[in-house]
């Protein structure tokens, strides 16, 4: 593809992305926690005119800012409150940004062959390609810290100010759509960019720190962020850098823990495969350590990969936006290893992703057999089959000492078991989730509520559900046989004996540690 016109290449890069992105976005229902609230959030605003506030169950959420849910809005007018509609934009996003990426990179390094490699690795990342197959703000978040640091080297390299005050204005929209870690982590690797490389002058700041950037930037943020603080007295600005940012920071939320080196674990297991080359890649990075976008996106990669371990909340999508900026450096590692035709140095490598694909299917043969969400399911493992295949394929070729073939063999087929996983593993495991499992309760029942805590995939199925929160409140509403009320295990045991009841479903939720449990009145 080296040789084809950028305006092909462009268009191949975005159309394939956008395919990649959207395939199987409303095969599996919404039921995965965050995605049910950002999608129920967004609905319940439109509903509700409110395009300030935003709420979920009628309930104050301070969780994100709106640029996502925005987005959403847009959808659901086009195709109504509907899975696809709720992912659509995460994946048409993450394609422009692609595009974007693909077009930088063939204007900043010595070789097209790179930006293609780039962009190979992305496709072929399953925990990039389903990102941009979900309803949250992760995706907006990688685009526009994206595009702001690329609009920062851009203007590095040749001075144009349009490229500095596109930089501000993505920075601006990264704040609407997940807050102040939009410019500080930007901003701070730009400072050790500038630092690293010799070029932090009182003439750059000048022109960095441009007073109609600043203006753009403050254009976007300040209007919504004014009004949000002014209707809800604060209540929301108070909960989101609070609760949301620092608390998340300094304490444990959510159950989502761990030590502080799991960050650079999930971090390299989104890279797999080409993870496992990561000893030979290194080699070649350090040697082209003096190419100025190599030391840029290796700084990127450190400043996110070092400020999430020390975070006390940790998830594998915090580091997320420097993903593109460190498939750049295996772009690299590939542009220059593939060509090896005849050498058989990488075949240890190739046989250690094949062990990882023979692992990954015995330990779903043995989830398959174990866990109670699934058990039974051995259909599953037909989706892991390309794995192996593929896998042993690339194996067979680098022994062969076709280096290249075994590369794209290798990429391909992670990207292809992307698609399995998302269009057909998990819709069916869909059908475990306990939304689909008890539908047929709660579409029969005269009126729901819940108590203790509910799923919010509930509350995106069946639109908003009322709290029930003392015994009497509760006692009143099962004296009604028609009625069923959502809740938990623990829930239960804070008003057994005092109120009759029966269990009509009990399910562990699927990616959650919460029990739900639907009970009606005892008759």
């Amino acid at each position: 593809m080296k040789s084809l016109p950028l305006f092909a290449s462009g268009l191949i890069v975005f159309f394939f992305s956008l395919f990649l992105f959207l395939f199987g976005s409303g095969r599996s229902d919404i039921y995965i926690l965050d995605e049910s609230k950002n999608a129920q959030c967004a609905y319940e605003m439109m509903e509700g005119g409110d395009y300030i506030t935003p709420v979920f169950n009628n309930e104050l959420r301070t969780d994100k800012p709106p640029l996502h849910y925005y987005f959403m809005m847009i959808s659901y007018s086009l195709w109504g409150k509907t899975p696809f509609a709720a992912r659509f934009f995460s994946g048409f996003i993450g394609s422009i940004f692609l595009l974007v990426y693909f077009l930088f990179l063939v204007r900043h390094t010595s070789d097209s062959s790179i930006a293609w490699w780039s962009i190979f690795v992305l496709w072929s990342s399953i925990h990039f390609v389903l990102e941009f197959h979900l309803a949250v703000p992760d995706p907006y978040l990688i685009v526009c810290v994206g595009i702001s640091l690329m609009a920062f080297y851009h203007w590095m390299q040749t001075g144009k100010r349009l490229a500095i005050w596109g930089m501000y204005v993505f920075m601006g929209f990264g704040v609407l759509a997940k807050g102040p870690v939009a410019v500080i982590l930007p901003g701070l690797s730009m400072l050790l960019f500038l630092l690293i490389s010799r070029q932090f002058s009182f003439p750059v700041l000048r022109k960095l720190i441009s007073s109609t950037g600043i203006l753009l930037f403050l254009t976007i943020v300040v209007p919504w962020y004014y009004m949000v603080w002014k209707t809800t007295d604060g209540a929301w600005i108070e909960g989101f850098l609070l609760d949301h940012n620092i608390s998340r920071f300094t304490d444990t939320k959510e159950g989502h823990g761990g030590f502080f080196l799991i960050t650079i674990g999930y971090y390299l297991m989104g890279f797999i495969p080409f993870v496992f080359f990561i000893s030979p890649a290194f080699k070649v990075i350090w040697h082209n350590k003096r190419d100025s976008l190599i030391t840029f996106a290796s700084i990127i990669t450190l400043v996110f990969i070092i400020f999430f371990s020390f975070s006390s909340t940790q998830l594998p999508n915090y580091a997320m936006p420097a993903y593109p900026f460190t498939a750049l450096l295996a772009g690299h590692f590939l542009n220059k290893e593939a060509g090896n035709i005849h050498s058989l140095k990488f075949r240890w490598h190739f046989l250690a992703v094949f062990l990882f694909a023979v692992l990954l299917f015995t330990g779903a043969f043995i989830a398959i057999e174990k866990d109670p969400n699934i058990e039974g399911m051995y259909h599953l493992l037909y989706f892991l089959l390309p794995l192996l295949a593929g896998t042993l394929l690339s194996v067979v070729l680098v022994f062969k000492g076709k280096n290249r073939a075994a590369f794209l063999m290798l990429g391909t087929t992670f990207c292809i078991e992307a698609m399995f996983l998302i269009g057909g593993f998990m819709p069916q495991l869909d059908k475990r989730n306990p939304v689909y499992l008890s539908a047929q309760i709660i579409e029969n029942a005269d009126s729901i509520a819940w108590h203790q805590s509910v799923n919010p995939a509930f509350v995106f199925r069946y639109g908003i559900i009322p709290e029930l929160q003392t015994n009497a409140e509760i006692k009143s509403f099962l004296s009604d046989p028609g009625n069923v009320l959502l809740t938990t295990a623990k829930g239960i045991r804070q008003f057994d004996g005092q109120v009759p009841y029966i269990i009509l479903f009990e399910c562990t939720d699927l990616f959650d540690n919460r029990e739900t449990r639907i009970i009606s009145g005892k008759q």
